[in-house]
């Protein structure tokens, strides 16, 4: 009953988010507003307040770092494989990314917080500041490699804006909202005493998750499921299935995670297609359809999938 008081909550945003698209409660500006808000306002000042609560040696986990990256580069390589052997050449790219990368952000923060507390979620805010440059990166890689399209192959364009919002990333606020609460917390500054700041930091913060899901909501699409099932499920298998059970195997029986730690390491690979992917697939002149509907499919199905990984890791948490 924990693990559903705890999912139920964050897959209700996120059909409210899409409802309200469907029955035109949300406009398109709207949720563009209320997407920025949450990104470069709330979710930071939610990040924020979970480092600076903690001291540094709490929050900081290199070695959940360092699994998380290795668990992504893994999958991408088995993706890799997949796409070339099964998939056709203009939808290479947008299957091998649904198949690595995670919505650890938006939904991988919520699960955090409602299954390990705030100071699990805080070594989870940290993991995304390497995690983001470091899968946008690989994503890039992926999807130069994987086109066959003489369009994509000749003209740089695309790719040259992609590697432009890598340079973004540089200042995105997650990294820079990691970086300035891990100085704070090094430097034992004592920020969090001044109790406004942190009130401030909370109600901030507690707009964060629910605009957050309202997002990943209204972005499905839905209409494309009907498209390419077959690689839909496949991808959907490799991403809520094959993933977190390589996750855990790394790990349980290479780093020797115990605790939250190993539940932590294990549910952010579980979670669903990161919306992103479909921006870039449409931006590298992949299938973005295929992407769409891998992202609406495995949002929908990692209600489920959630519920099992997380059930199974109750045996050796």
């Amino acid at each position: 009953m924990e693990i559903i008081s705890v999912t139920m909550p964050i897959f209700i945003f996120v059909i409210m988010g899409y409802m309200g698209k469907s029955f035109g409660i949300i406009s398109e500006q709207n949720m563009k507003f209320m997407s920025k808000i949450s990104y470069y306002f709330a979710l930071p000042a939610l990040l924020l307040k979970g480092i600076i609560s903690f001291d540094f040696e709490t929050v900081f986990s290199p070695e959940l770092v360092i699994h998380n990256l290795s668990v992504t580069f893994i999958v991408c390589v088995l993706s890799i494989v997949l796409a070339l052997v099964l998939v056709k050449p203009y939808q290479r790219g947008a299957f091998s990314m649904s198949c690595f990368r995670s919505n650890q952000g938006y939904i991988g923060l919520p699960l955090a917080l409602g299954f390990y507390g705030e100071q699990s979620m805080s070594k989870v805010a940290i993991t995304l500041g390497f995690s983001s440059p470091f899968v946008t990166v690989l994503s890039i890689m992926t999807l130069d490699f994987l086109t066959s399209c003489k369009q994509s192959l000749q003209n740089k364009e695309p790719v040259h804006k992609i590697f432009t919002k890598v340079v973004s990333l540089l200042i995105n606020p997650y990294i820079l909202v990691t970086l300035f609460g891990l100085t704070l917390s090094y430097f034992q500054i004592p920020i969090n005493k001044l109790d406004f700041f942190m009130k401030f930091l909370e109600m901030s913060g507690n707009m964060a998750l629910p605009l957050a899901l309202l997002s990943v909501g209204y972005s499905l699409e839905l209409q494309y499921l009907n498209k390419n099932i077959e690689l839909v499920i496949g991808a959907g298998v490799v991403k809520l299935i094959l993933m977190p059970f390589i996750a855990f195997l790394l790990a349980y029986y290479v780093f020797r995670f115990q605790g939250d730690l190993l539940g932590v390491s294990v549910l952010l690979p579980a979670t669903p297609t990161s919306v992103a992917s479909y921006v870039m697939a449409c931006e590298m002149d992949t299938d973005g359809e295929l992407s769409a509907a891998s992202i609406g499919f495995s949002t929908l199905a990692s209600v489920f999938t959630l519920y099992i990984v997380q059930s199974f890791m109750l045996r050796y948490i």
